[in-house]
C-alpha cells in the first residue's frame, strides 16, 4: 500500500465512523423509549381489566379512565373532557387513556369487550394514537 492509499482509508473511516455510531446511539435510544411505552402500556392494561367489571359497562355504554405514565389509574372521565385531551387529572400529568367498549359477543355466555389505549391523552381524540385489545369476559361476573 502507498501512503495515499492509507491516507484514503484513514479519511473514509473518518467520515463513516460517526454515522455508524450516530446510528447505533439513535438505535439505542429508540429501544429503551419503546421498552419504557411497552412497559408503561402493559401496567395501564393489567390495570384497566383488573379495574373494569361487567358490572360498570351496561351493553351500549363506555368507560373512559386516564392513566399516568406509569400505568395508575387516575380516575374515570367524561365524554366532554375525553374528545378534547386530558393534560392534566387530579393535578396529575396524563399520559394514557383506556377506552372500555362492549364488543361482539363471544361462545358459550362469554361477552366481548374491547379496551383501546390511547395516547398521547392530552391530544384531542381524533390525533391520538390507538392500540386495541380484545377480550372475553363472562357475563355473569361481578
Amino acid at each position: 500500500m502507498t501512503l495515499m492509499e492509507c491516507v484514503f482509508a484513514m479519511a473514509l473511516v473518518a467520515l463513516a465512523l460517526p454515522a455508524v455510531l450516530l446510528v447505533l446511539i439513535q438505535c439505542g435510544s429508540d429501544t429503551r423509549e419503546l421498552r419504557m411505552h411497552a412497559e408503561a402500556r402493559r401496567a395501564v392494561m393489567v390495570h384497566a381489566r383488573q379495574c373494569l367489571r361487567i358490572a360498570e359497562l351496561p351493553q351500549a355504554a363506555r368507560l373512559l379512565w386516564a392513566h399516568a405514565e406509569s400505568g395508575e389509574c387516575l380516575g374515570q372521565l367524561e365524554e366532554r373532557a375525553y374528545a378534547q385531551g386530558v393534560p392534566k387529572f387530579q393535578d396529575q400529568a396524563v399520559s394514557w387513556l383506556v377506552v372500555a367498549e362492549p364488543g361482539a359477543p363471544g361462545p358459550r355466555g362469554m361477552r366481548g369487550i374491547t379496551l383501546t389505549l390511547e395516547y398521547p391523552a392530552a391530544a384531542p381524540a381524533t390525533a391520538r394514537k390507538r392500540i386495541e385489545f380484545h377480550a372475553q369476559t363472562e357475563s355473569f361476573l361481578p
